[in-house]
């Protein structure tokens, strides 16, 4: 991993999301960098038994998250209300590459007060984090914010949004029901100091959001 770096986040629906079709999807698509929101224990097992170097705390609620690398990886945590953070750091061209996994709170969650709180508490923590960092930096996840969100114009803000600066007008990843048409990109990756190279999403079966694969090369 010291040239490009592919990073696949996906939100696994509390478990919903096949764990044979998470299994397909990690061999076609080979990500350097798995991150996973609301991850259980028969994904956590397909997640453990692809990757060398995991972080994993699977749940049966919308609170399980992980993240996984290949080899020559170090893994830690963010410490942030309702859930942790959980970073990757990777060998990036002449240096390193960080990654974060952020799953903010649900802003529609109520009290409607108590979760804004917390999503604001999320942000401070991952910013604070972010500037303790030096060089190439990622963060990718489910944001719960849409473009038209606070959340994400205070990131966008701080960082490159990696999927417009390649397509320009990437797709929406969430809905209400998995069978049904993506309706809001909520789902989102943003970067400093790095080249983004490619950005798609992939459909995961039975889970309510797509997955995103960004690749990013180091900076010229």
């Amino acid at each position: 991993m010291t040239g490009s770096v592919r990073i696949m986040s996906a939100n696994l629906f509390k478990g919903r999301a096949r764990a044979d079709v998470l299994a397909e999807t990690l061999r076609r698509v080979d990500p350097d960098v798995l991150c996973v929101q609301e991850l259980d224990p028969v994904n956590a097992e397909v997640i453990a038994g692809t990757f060398e170097v995991v972080s994993l705390d699977p749940r049966r609620d919308a609170n399980g998250l992980g993240i996984a690398a290949r080899s020559d990886a170090h893994v830690g945590t963010i410490a942030m209300p309702l859930r942790h953070a959980r970073t990757a750091t990777v060998p990036f061209g002449e240096g390193t590459l960080e990654v974060v996994d952020l799953h903010l709170a649900n802003p529609v969650e109520r009290p409607w007060r108590r979760s804004a709180a917390i999503r604001a508490a999320q942000l401070a923590a991952v910013e604070r984090h972010a500037a303790e960092v030096d060089g190439p930096f990622v963060i990718v996840g489910d944001m719960n914010a849409s473009p038209a969100w606070e959340a994400y114009r205070r990131l966008a803000r701080g960082f490159v949004d990696l999927a417009v600066a390649v397509v320009g007008k990437p797709p929406p990843t969430w809905s209400y029901r998995h069978r049904l048409p993506r309706l809001l990109r909520i789902d989102h990756a943003f970067g400093r100091e790095v080249e983004p190279v490619s950005f798609t999403v992939e459909r995961l079966a039975f889970s309510d959001h797509d997955a995103i694969v960004v690749e990013v090369a180091p900076s010229r």
